[in-house]
């Protein structure tokens, strides 16, 4: 894959070195829950138009895209001028949107946004206010709130435009999400050793399951890559990073080979 560049990997820190990278899946019923960072959510709008149903609530939509009115303010432009150029919603209620699934990419890709909540949708024709209420109302310490969409298949949430946590009913889907961190990740580093990143592949759901082991759990430092002539080597722990807390000490390797950007696990 190409790496988009700047990208969550570049522009976060943490106390001055670049910022961690941690994933984790835990399984609760018939539901995988998945938590993931750094990565923004026009890296990921094209795996969420993969697994979602053809329509999306997007909710929660907070957004960085300033302009200055007459008085000389500056105020977010209003969401109907940002999507004016981008794509016409299915429906919008004081920017609670509805859209065609497919349009999501262009949305994410060309908006300033960076908190934003989706549930995906069988039909446009919803209360929006019911799954609002739903959305905004639920407390998270009781447990998932996927059930509470019967019709629904997955739920996100991005904060921060870099933190990700993610419920399906798809096992596969969350994996999916942090192969693509994985590889992001990976196409970074080489970014920046000034090193070719077209030929990182993105790892798969099977792979990614063997780097997060039984606990379920990954968690990296940046500046713990290393890069040769032959691959790349990114050390990392079985464990998830967890606020301002350090990355537990590596215990496996992560490799990619140079030659076809290949993926590879060493435990150390």
């Amino acid at each position: 894959m190409r790496v988009r560049v700047p990208n969550a990997l570049t522009i976060n820190t943490l106390g001055g070195q670049p910022f961690p990278v941690s994933a984790s899946i835990e399984h609760q019923g018939d539901l995988t829950i998945g938590y993931l960072f750094p990565i923004q959510l026009r890296d990921i709008a094209d795996l969420i138009v993969e697994a979602a149903q053809p329509n999306l609530f997007v909710f929660g939509l907070d957004r960085s895209d300033y302009i200055q009115n007459e008085a000389g303010d500056f105020i977010v432009r209003p969401i109907e001028d940002a999507l004016r150029d981008i794509v016409e919603p299915l429906a919008n209620d004081d920017g609670e949107l509805i859209l065609h699934s497919g349009d999501l990419p262009r949305v994410f890709g060309d908006m300033e946004t960076y908190n934003a909540a989706i549930v995906d949708l069988p039909s446009a024709e919803v209360d929006m206010a019911d799954l609002w209420c739903t959305g905004l109302g639920h407390d998270f310490r009781t447990g998932p709130v996927l059930p509470e969409y019967p019709t629904s298949r997955l739920f996100i949430d991005s904060h921060d435009d870099c933190y990700v946590y993610v419920e399906s009913r798809d096992p596969e889907f969350p994996l999916r999400m942090i192969a693509r961190l994985l590889s992001t990740f990976a196409a970074t580093v080489l970014h920046n050793a000034g090193a070719s990143a077209a030929h990182v592949a993105q790892p798969t759901p099977q792979f990614v399951s063997e780097v997060l082991g039984d606990k379920g759990e990954f968690g990296a430092a940046q500046e713990l890559a290393e890069t040769t002539d032959h691959e790349l080597r990114l050390r990392y722990a079985q464990a998830r990073q967890r606020g301002g807390e350090a990355v537990a000490t590596p215990t496996h390797v992560l490799t990619v080979r140079a030659s076809d950007g290949e993926w590879g696990l060493e435990r150390r």
